[in-house]
């Protein structure tokens, strides 16, 4: 990770061109001296997280100090008419209206599924009216009805909110504030609040949704949930971020497009007056929020940037000249950095992320992002660990550095940040082969053919996956991962830099990591979640073009799968019920898939949580996964279904290897379990 260069060391002429832009960028109502410089964190101790929580307190709610007894009007509308017609997974629909001072009045919507998994999730908008946007499958408008579709066929209740002065829709009631010109300068200009300051427009509504939530679940009939996280896009992100600054019963924060630091801004990504008001950021700039609102036992904090947003907080709107002469990538990386190790630094083990959607096309909130993203995070599903046989693993470490452990040693690197969970081989072009996501999303190949690594080669920009790789033989590996236009593409040791690839399917576009297997001399089995979260498999021999075949299913994560020493293909999934179910396809070239059971029901075995990893060895096919407690399931196969609960307490999706697995333990290190042993390597993985 680099560092910023010391201020002594910028030109003075940059330092003056970058002035004259940021002023000549800024909107009309907005001047220079309006922005406050919020470069510096203000947060070292536990202490002071508190103090600046209730300095912030202060300042928005004055006197009266945090709305804990507000409600929003009672009784709500129970059974509404749901905005968004035709929504998968839904019970009913409540509707909640909030008064606010001057007559202001906003709204959401209570939506329960029929299949519950008991938690909450509340979806706040943006600077637009509807969450009823396009049902299409595709990257286009906004995307909260996607979003929202997504969250409840899993089983999540959803409170979608709107920002004040901007919803419309027709329930049992009609509303009608289409947000024309500038209804939030009027908070500040021609109403602010009778006391407090006027971000209490916007932080209201929650706190009161929040209060009735824990409250009225007897009364009003919904479920009591075991937690609540909240989604932002756009305005929502930015409600989430000052709103979990202050309230921590929000455990897992996501903002998309929602926000970047003060000192980052010009242009379009200055913002509306909540944004960038000095009265507030003078007291915590975004670093000093993004802390406050991922510190925490149990809270962490995901922020997602599209790189091609056509409104604000991406490339195109990025002026390198106010960051020292950073680009998009690099600015963005340094400041996730420094929030990062103030958490670290204040005890965190889960803290801090930002993402880069290569797959929105612009200001909106994509599939991937819904799908690997949004839901991967509620489910604690996310892969940090790529492992191969014999001891040889790679893993995520806390700071973005790639870890490798080869026979079980870890081995020193120079390599750079990478995103998610790696995939690495043993002999197959080198002494080994790593294959990972840069932090600029290129997939990069990095062999280490002697004793030490070489460098990266990069096989193709803009991916939105973790890469599955596999070797055929001496010489040779395959490696496969999902572009940014969501489809799959194969690289092989013959590929060129900057080659395209060769595309697994021009059809059928997928959704977050494949799995890829060698199951007989020179063949290949893939295995991806397609749209639908159906389960697909591909599949060639030699130089023959890739051929695919639905399995049908529903895949709350993306598949794993593992073949027997006789052929034997399994292929596992965890449904949205969290049961593990498998399909089978018998050997040799015509062999048959059998339907889809139910392994879970089988062995009565309790919910499993994230994705689950398979594996074979010594006769056996393993499959482990996490429970409800944390503790590790391990099903096994040889003739019949097993069931051991092997203890232990993880979060995150676990990698199974030769004689056992690697998984995250809770104070966050690297575990493995390997001959009925823990060892905790006390390595921090993220």
């Amino acid at each position: 990770m680099r560092s910023f260069p010391s201020l002594k060391n910028i030109r003075l002429s940059n330092l003056l061109l970058a002035c004259l832009l940021a002023v000549l960028c800024l909107p009309s109502g907005v001047s220079a001296r309006e922005l406050v410089n919020d470069r510096n964190i203000t947060i070292q101790t536990e202490a002071d997280v508190l103090a600046k929580r209730q300095t912030l307190i202060d300042h928005i709610w004055g006197k009266s100090g945090f709305p804990h007894g507000v409600m929003p009007q009672l009784p709500v509308i129970r059974d509404d008419i749901s905005p968004v017609q035709e929504l998968p997974n839904l019970e009913r629909v409540d509707t909640m209206v909030f008064q606010l001072d001057h007559g202001y009045v906003t709204y959401a919507h209570h939506f329960i599924p029929s299949f519950k998994v008991n938690r909450l999730v509340i979806l706040h908008h943006g600077h637009a009216t509807t969450f009823d946007d396009s049902a299409e499958q595709t990257d286009e408008t906004y995307g909260l009805r996607r979003t929202l579709e997504g969250l409840l066929s899993e089983g999540y209740s959803v409170l979608a909110m709107y920002m004040p002065r901007y919803a419309v829709f027709q329930t049992t009631i009609t509303v009608d504030h289409p947000g024309l010109g500038l209804p939030h300068a009027e908070f500040y200009e021609l109403n602010p609040p009778l006391t407090g300051s006027p971000l209490k427009y916007f932080m209201d509504p929650v706190a009161a949704a929040l209060n009735y939530i824990e409250a009225r679940s007897e009364k009003d009939e919904f479920p009591q949930y075991t937690d609540i996280s909240m989604v932002g896009f756009s305005g929502g992100g930015w409600t989430m971020t000052l709103y979990t600054a202050i309230d921590p019963r929000i455990k897992l924060g996501i903002s998309v497009a929602g926000s970047i630091p003060l000192y980052m801004r010009s242009g379009d990504s200055i913002g509306d007056n909540e944004q960038t008001d000095p009265a507030l950021y003078s007291l915590a700039g975004y670093l000093d929020l993004y802390i406050m609102g991922s510190h925490g036992p149990g809270r962490r904090q995901i922020h997602v940037l599209n790189r091609n947003d056509d409104c604000c907080y991406g490339a195109a709107q990025h002026n390198s000249l106010l960051v020292r002469g950073y680009g998009f990538v690099d600015a963005v990386r340094q400041y996730e950095y420094e929030v990062r190790l103030a958490l670290i630094s204040l005890g965190n083990t889960d803290i801090f992320r930002v993402d880069i959607d290569e797959s929105a096309l612009g200001h909106m909130v994509s599939w991937d992002n819904i799908y690997d993203t949004i839901l991967t995070e509620l489910a604690d599903s996310r892969s940090m660990i790529g492992t191969t046989f014999e001891g040889h693993f790679v893993a995520n470490t806390r700071a973005g550095l790639p870890g490798f452990w080869i026979s079980g040693r870890r081995m020193p690197n120079r390599l750079r940040r990478i995103m998610g969970a790696p995939a690495i081989l043993q002999n197959a072009a080198n002494i080994n082969d790593v294959f990972y996501r840069t932090a600029a999303n290129n997939l990069v190949h990095v062999p280490r053919p002697t004793f030490a690594w070489g460098r990266e080669r990069i096989l193709k920009e803009g991916i939105i996956s973790d890469p599955t790789a596999v070797s055929l033989g001496p010489g040779l590996f395959s490696v496969v991962a999902l572009g940014k236009d969501y489809r799959l593409y194969h690289f092989t040791e013959a590929s060129p830099p900057y080659s395209p690839g060769e595309m697994v399917s021009e059809e059928i576009k997928a959704l977050g990591a494949p799995v890829m297997l060698v199951t007989a001399p020179n063949r290949l089995d893939l295995f991806f979640r397609g749209w639908e979260r159906q389960v697909f498999h591909a599949y060639k021999t030699g130089n023959d073009p890739w051929q695919t075949v639905s399995l049908a299913g529903f895949a709350a994560d993306p598949p794993t799968a593992a073949v027997s020493d006789n052929g034997v293909l399994f292929v596992f999934i965890r449904n949205r019920e969290g049961a593990l179910l498998t399909r089978t396809r018998s050997p040799g070239p015509a062999g048959q898939w059998s339907p889809w059971g139910s392994v879970s029901a089988q062995l009565g075995a309790p919910p499993i949580y994230g994705k689950p990893s398979a594996h074979f060895s010594g006769k056996t096919i393993r499959v482990y996964a996490r429970s409800e407690s944390g503790s590790i399931l391990r099903f096994s196969f040889s003739g019949e279904w097993t069931l051991t609960d092997l203890g232990g307490n993880i979060t995150g999706s676990m990698a199974a290897m030769d004689g056992g697995f690697l998984a995250r333990s809770v104070n966050g290190n690297l575990l493995t379990f390997t001959g009925g042993e823990w060892t905790d390597l006390g390595v921090p993985i993220d």
